[in-house]
C-alpha cells in the first residue's frame, strides 16, 4: 500500500497537481478512471485532510460565518470530526460460533491452511477404488500432492477425476484394472484441493505466503475473515486502529501486516470468497484440527480421530445411544 501511495504522489507531481482533488479533476478531464485502486494508486488519509484544509481556507474567506462556533466548538473542528473521525476497529471474533470439540475456541475460517490440510486428509481417507480396495501408499501420496499443487488445480481449486487418472497413469500408479475411484460417482466430477494455496498463487503471492511462519499465516487469514470489508485495509493506519474486544490495541505481527498491505495493493483484492478463498467457517477450531491431523495421517476417519481425542463428543452432541443385545419386540 505504501508503494501505491508513493506512486500516486509521483503521478500527481507529473501531472502538475498539488492536491488530490486537482488530480482527480485532471484525470476526469482526460477520460481516465477515478477508481485509483484499479491503477495501483492509493490516497493517504493525509492527502484528503490536506484537501479539506485548503477548501476550508478558501470558503472561510468567502463566508465569515464559518469562523463561528457550534455549541462552543468551532465549525471547522465540528466538520473535521464528522468527516475524519475513526472509531477504533474492533474484531467481530466474539460473535463467531464456538468449536464443538474445543468449546472455548472459535471455529476456524475455512481459508486457514490447517482446514485445507484437514479437508484433503478427510478426502484421502474416504477415497478407495470402486471395488473397495484402498489406495496404495504411493497412490495416496501422489493424489495428496495433486491436491496441494496450485499448478495442477483448476482456478476454483478443484481437480477433475479425469486429470487424476491421467496423472496416475503417467506415474504408472493407476489401478491395474483401470478402475474408477469410489467418489467418482454422481454429479460431482472433481476433488477439492488446497484453495488457499491456489488463490495465493493466482495473486502472485505464493512464495511470500510460503515464507511466512504458521502463526503469521493464521493471523493473516483471521484478520481477512474477521474484518469482512476489504475497505478496512485501504487505510494505511488500519493496523494501528485495530482493537481487541476489551478495547486494547491489538498486537499484530509486522510480517502479517506487511503481507496484508501487499495483498491490498493487488487489483483483485476483496472479500475472501471474491478472491477465490473458501468462505465461511469450519466446524472446528485450529487447535482441534491440528490435534486430529496426525491421526488422520494414520488413515483414521474424522469421527475415529474425534473418538480417540475427544471421547465425550458424541454425548455432547446427543449422538450417544445405549446398545442393546436384541431388537425390541415387534408391536402387536
Amino acid at each position: 500500500m505504501q508503494a501505491g501511495i508513493q506512486k500516486l504522489r509521483e503521478a500527481m507531481a507529473e501531472a502538475g497537481c498539488e492536491t488530490l482533488g486537482e488530480y482527480l479533476c485532471w484525470r476526469h478531464a482526460r477520460g481516465l478512471t477515478l477508481k485509483l485502486k484499479n491503477e495501483g494508486l492509493y490516497a493517504h488519509r493525509l492527502m484528503v485532510e490536506d484537501e479539506f484544509d485548503r477548501i476550508w481556507q478558501v470558503q472561510e474567506a468567502a463566508h465569515p460565518v464559518l469562523r463561528s462556533a457550534h455549541e462552543g466548538e468551532p465549525w471547522r473542528q465540528v466538520l473535521h470530526r464528522y468527516v475524519f473521525h475513526q472509531r477504533p476497529l474492533r474484531s467481530p471474533a466474539p460473535m463467531v460460533g464456538h468449536c464443538e470439540l474445543e468449546p472455548t475456541l472459535p471455529r476456524s475460517p475455512k481459508a486457514q491452511p490447517v482446514f485445507q490440510e484437514f479437508r484433503i486428509l478427510r478426502t484421502l481417507n474416504d477415497l478407495a477404488w470402486s471395488d473397495g480396495s484402498p489406495l496404495t501408499e504411493s497412490q495416496r501420496a501422489y493424489v495428496e500432492a495433486l491436491l496441494r499443487d496450485p499448478a495442477k488445480l483448476n482456478r476454483d481449486g478443484t481437480i477433475s477425476f479425469d486429470r487424476v487418472y491421467r496423472e496416475l497413469r503417467a506415474r504408472n500408479t493407476m489401478h491395474p484394472d483401470g478402475l474408477a475411484l469410489n467418489l467418482d460417482a454422481g454429479p460431482r466430477r472433481h476433488l477439492m484441493g488446497d484453495r488457499t494455496r491456489k488463490t495465493m498463487s493466482g495473486l502472485e503471492l505464493l512464495d511470500v505466503w510460503d515464507a511466512l511462519d504458521e502463526h503469521a499465516q493464521i493471523q493473516v487469514i483471521n484478520l481477512l475473515a474477521e474484518m469482512g470489508s476489504p475497505e478496512v485495509f485501504e487505510d494505511p493506519d488500519w493496523a494501528k486502529n485495530l482493537r481487541t474486544p476489551t478495547g486494547k490495541p491489538r498486537r499484530l505481527r509486522p510480517e502479517a501486516v506487511a503481507f496484508i498491505d501487499r495483498m491490498a495493493a493487488h487489483p483483485r483484492f476483496g472479500r475472501l470468497a471474491a478472491m477465490g478463498f473458501d468462505p465461511g467457517r469450519a466446524a472446528y477450531s485450529v487447535k482441534a484440527m491440528k490435534r486430529m491431523i496426525p491421526l488422520m495421517r494414520q488413515v483414521l476417519k474424522e469421527n475415529e480421530a474425534k473418538d480417540r481425542l475427544y471421547p465425550g463428543w458424541r454425548r455432547v452432541r446427543g449422538e450417544e445411544r445405549e446398545l442393546k443385545d436384541a431388537l425390541p419386540p415387534h408391536p402387536a
